[in-house]
Formats: C-alpha cells, structure tokens, sequence
C-alpha cells in the first residue's frame, strides 16, 4: 500500500507538528489495514510537519512514513509483553496540577496540544488530563470518555488511531513530568474496541530511565477491567527550545 497523507493541524502536538501518539498511530493501523493483527513498535525518526503532503507506504510487516527522501516514522510488527498494574479506584485520582509541573523551571506541556492541551475542548481534542494517584507516585490517571468526533467513519467505535493517542500523554506525565521531552517510540498492542461515549480509566505508570531516556507504560481500561489498549513508551529529553521549534 502506498498513500498519500496530510496531518491535518487538529492533530498536532507542538504547534508545527504532529502529536506523537497520533503519528504512530497512523503508522500502525496502516499496517492493520493491509493485514496485520497484534502489536506494533513505531518509531519516530523527525517531527511530522501539519498540512503537508506526506507518503505513507505499509505492508503487514512494516510501515514507514516520508517526507520526500526523508523518513519520518517507521513501524514493525513485534511482541508486546507489558504487565498493567492495578487500575485506582476513582476516589484515589487526586485533584488539581501534578505537583512536578509546580516546581520552578518545570517544562509545561503545549495548550494546544490534541492529547492533553488545556486549550483544547471535547470535540476538538481528547482533553485528557491526568492525575497523580493516592500512594501510588509512580502512576497517573484520569477518566476519559470518547466524543463522536473520533468515530470510525460509519461506525460508532473509536477509530484506533485515537486509542494510540491516548496513550501517548498520560506516559509523559507518569515518567517525565515536567522535563522537556519528546515521544521517540511507542509500543502498542489494541485488544479491543471502544464505543463512543463509553468513559475508560487512562493509567499512565513510570518504568524508570537512564541518561536522557525515559521509559513508561499506559493503557486504556474499562470499568469491568478489560484492557482496551495498552502501550510501552520511550521519552527523550531534549533542550526545550528544540520542541518549541520541533518542526521549523
């Protein structure tokens, strides 16, 4: 399969460019669609610029995206073995700002932002904020429920590449929090399917790091504890005026 694409700026994450969970999630449900069923690892090679023509080529092993010569993102078929721990309880998700975003200095993730911005509203951005957790400060979590915008055309299940979003902020939060930090992969397995305006706990949960690398998991998860997605992410630290520029 071969196509041409635009990443319409709905969906961007710093203002020139591409939410990173977005992008990957393109990759991977390219690969679905031309035969693929089961995890996927998508990695991103160089900010994806907005309202550009870009080529996205995918067969069941393998997906790349292409500005020109340029490559973009690449994904792979892979095994995801990724334990999610306990899901909180609704009255241990703390109010308020996450404590590392108070502290002097402290990187503030974009407003505009289509997974987490504050500016943006439901039916425009998915509007997940997340929160710390009772005792738990490794982990964060939030509520989300699925507006009609992110509808599979013709259906009332979200699309997946929107389920990749939303696993791609909520891991930033658990494991990178206040640092400037850009989503280098993400390593996501979709196990089910989700209505629309059906509300889904969103875990995020640090896996510790090294030098400038930062490891998280997160998924999606239904009242009843079925897991609707769940992801492996990996976050690198990054001078932060490279992300307010990352795609000048």
């Amino acid at each position: 399969m071969l196509k041409t694409i635009r990443i319409d700026s709905r969906y961007k994450g710093p203002p020139t460019s591409g939410n990173g969970g977005y992008v990957c999630g393109l990759l991977g449900q390219a690969m679905m669609d031309a035969g693929y069923k089961g995890a996927v690892e998508a990695s991103l090679k160089a900010p994806p610029p907005l309202e550009t023509a870009l080529t996205l080529t995918a067969s069941p092993q393998e997906a790349r995206l292409s500005l020109d010569d340029r490559l973009l993102g690449v994904a792979t078929a892979v095994t995801l073995d990724l334990q999610v721990p306990a899901v909180p309880a609704p009255g241990d998700i703390l109010p308020g700002p996450l404590n590392a975003l108070e502290r002097e200095g402290a990187f503030r993730p974009f407003g505009t932002c289509f997974v987490c911005g504050a500016d943006r509203k439901p039916g425009d951005g998915l509007c997940i904020a997340c929160h710390e957790v009772k005792d738990r400060p490794d982990v964060v979590a939030t509520t989300w429920t699925p507006d009609a915008s992110l509808a599979r055309p013709g259906a009332l299940t979200v699309d997946p590449v929107f389920l990749w979003s939303a696993l791609d902020c909520p891991g930033y939060f658990a494991c990178a929090c206040g640092e400037p930090a850009l989503l280098g992969r993400l390593t996501a397995e979709i196990t089910g399917s989700l209505k629309v305006g059906e509300p889904v706990t969103v875990i995020g949960w640090n896996l510790g790091g090294e030098g400038r690398k930062r490891q998280c998991g997160t998924a999606l998860v239904r009242a009843d504890g079925t897991i609707v997605a769940k992801a492996l992410g990996l976050w690198v630290i990054v001078d932060a005026a490279l992300i307010a520029g990352a795609a000048a």
